[in-house]
């Protein structure tokens, strides 16, 4: 992550790749449809192991 000095504090500037995923999320949540939802971490990693 890019960093900058301001006034004796350092501010955290996200990358592209982090820009792009906020964005992408931002998207999901303006259209959820299509979406696939967890209601827990479990429920998520089960899913991606019967791939």
């Amino acid at each position: 992550m890019n960093t900058r000095t301001d006034n004796k504090r350092k501010i955290d500037i996200p990358n592209e790749t982090t820009l792009a995923a906020f964005k992408e999320v931002e998207e999901m949540e303006k259209n959820p449809n299509g979406v696939k939802k967890y209601k827990s971490v479990d429920e998520l990693i089960e899913d991606l192991n019967k791939e």
